[in-house]
């Protein structure tokens, strides 16, 4: 049985975050081509907001993310072109 500090490095927040970019990234090009204007990310418990804040603003220049935090995740907002 590996120990905590073990399962610590075993555990990449790094490849967490870049899992969560990836799949907000994929959700918020669906939810585009569909028509949508907004489209709201759920972070994942293991992350907060100031790991993930500087990431999911270079993923979406140009859109405005706003945090909704009774929600535990962001709201990705665009115009429509």
């Amino acid at each position: 049985m590996p120990s905590a500090s073990e399962l610590r490095t075993l555990f990449d927040k790094n490849y967490v975050i870049d899992e969560f970019i990836k799949e907000a990234v994929r959700n918020v090009e669906l939810a585009a081509k569909y028509g949508l204007k907004s489209e709201r990310v759920e972070l994942p418990a293991e992350l907060t907001r100031f790991e993930t804040k500087d990431k999911i603003k270079e993923a979406f220049p140009g859109c405005r993310i706003s945090w909704i935090w009774y929600m535990h995740s962001y709201k990705i907002s665009w115009k429509p072109t």
